[in-house]
């Protein structure tokens, strides 16, 4: 098959050159190392050479995929180019937008968006809410929010709603750990997820439960248990050192209880350009974030 068929495989590249490692470059495109191995394969097959040599350690790009790197990059970026030069000939100049997500999204998500579309669109005005998905789902039904970011495992009834990106589970722990709080378990307990049934399974001796996902955190980062957490809600803690991955012979896939975060609006949003403007640049943010 011709490259050009491969083009949405180039960030899975990019992501694994970059970190030097099939295992850390699947872990930050939330892809399975099978999978992964499988997409470098079909890239080198497309263009007829070997992009890495393998090795215990990790991959180190050859000349052809040192060069395949730099066209990967360029070419991601002259597609951004090109969709926001279009989209923005025609782009309202103005809008007011209120919108609603809960405290992770609210924290890892938003102030790169915002910094982002308000340099761009400085005549743009948006009002922010933070609360869980069951009242930003009763305020959109309401009218008193135009868009909301929710989280289940079905799309909100009586809304307009989009995948924004699929999420999971995981344990987590602190690196410092100590061996007396292996046996704790600290969890966030919503109704959207099926939590206590996760809890069930593993049958941890003592369980603390959160009234939000960063306190989650916070508390595992610190090594007071271990956290139960959504992979991207962990991701920044992995990166800087400050979680691990919990392994335990009583868990087998650290990897459970799927979820949709989903992108909902009233049914009449489509009547006001800049909110149907400010949606897709949201949602299209929203899904280059979920893939880094």
């Amino acid at each position: 098959m011709e490259l050009a068929n491969h083009l949405n495989k180039l960030n899975y590249f990019i992501k694994v050159a970059e970190a030097g490692s099939i295992k850390e470059g699947s872990a930050q495109a939330f892809l399975s190392q099978p999978q992964m191995t499988k997409v470098i394969q079909q890239l080198e097959e497309a263009v007829g050479a070997q992009l890495f040599l393998r090795s215990k350690s990790g991959v180190k790009m050859t000349s052809a995929g040192a060069k395949f790197h730099e066209f990967a990059k360029e070419t991601l970026k002259n597609c951004d180019s090109l969709t926001l030069s279009v989209k923005y000939q025609s782009a309202p100049k103005s809008g007011e937008i209120s919108i609603g997500t809960y405290d992770s999204i609210a924290r890892y998500f938003f102030p790169s968006f915002l910094r982002y579309f308000q340099s761009l669109h400085p005549n743009f005005m948006i009002h922010l809410k933070t609360a869980r998905s069951h009242q930003l789902i009763t305020d959109l039904r309401k009218s008193q929010l135009q868009l909301g970011i929710v989280v289940g495992d079905k799309p909100p009834r009586g809304l307009i709603s989009e995948v924004a990106y699929e999420d999971s589970f995981g344990l987590y722990a602190s690196p410092n750990l100590h061996q007396s709080r292996s046996n704790e378990l600290i969890y966030f307990d919503f109704p959207m997820n099926d939590v206590k049934s996760s809890i069930q399974r593993f049958k941890f001796g003592d369980f603390v439960s959160c009234d939000n996902l960063e306190t989650v955190k916070a508390l595992t980062e610190e090594g007071l248990g271990i956290g139960l957490l959504p992979h991207r809600v962990a991701r920044d803690g992995v990166l800087a050192g400050k979680l691990i991955n919990f392994k335990s012979n009583k868990i087998k896939v650290n990897d459970f209880d799927h979820h949709n975060i989903y992108l909902a609006s009233t049914k009449n949003s489509d009547r006001s350009p800049s909110l149907v403007f400010f949606r897709q640049e949201l949602l299209r943010f929203l899904k280059i974030w979920a893939n880094q």
